[in-house]
């Protein structure tokens, strides 16, 4: 159940703050990917397989114990050796330690591509497609365009 509200949860956000980050990265990102059957059966069998992952070694801890034993409150859980626990743990703080680097990576990427001097005006810039007829005539089409720019 918490996986599906924090799905609910990053699809609204993601629907909301989209025209910001179009705005900020001054792209034209669009949010249609869930009306597509390839992406929005992953991500709706997504919680599922999560919950079901989550839920297989708790249950596979508390099934190791004797019910006799909890019930008198006689149960070691320590086992002194690095335990399963200890290795989540320390996965999810180095995961989230790589995440927050890969972040501050792009977001500063991403202010440099903006403020940085191109050496040319961009809107001073003519573009055209490339059709078949421009083809034989491509050399003299060059050489006018260089007699432009001086």
């Amino acid at each position: 159940m918490i996986t599906w509200f924090a799905l609910s949860r990053a699809m609204a956000a993601t629907a909301l703050l989209l025209p910001m980050i179009n705005h900020f990265a001054n792209t034209n990102l669009a949010f249609d990917s869930p009306q597509q059957w390839q992406i929005l059966v992953p991500i709706l069998l997504l919680p599922f397989i999560i919950g079901l992952i989550s839920g297989i070694y708790p249950a596979i801890f508390m099934s190791s114990f004797l019910p006799v034993k909890v019930l008198k409150g006689i149960i070691k859980t320590g086992s002194g050796g690095v335990s399963f626990r200890k290795v989540l743990v320390v996965s999810q703080f180095s995961i989230s330690i790589i995440l927050i680097v890969a972040t501050t990576v792009v977001f500063r990427q991403t202010q440099y591509i903006q403020k940085a001097d191109l050496g040319f005006s961009k809107d001073a810039i003519l573009t055209m497609g490339y059709v078949g007829q421009l083809h034989s005539q491509y050399d003299a089409f060059k050489a006018g365009s260089r007699m432009v720019d001086a």
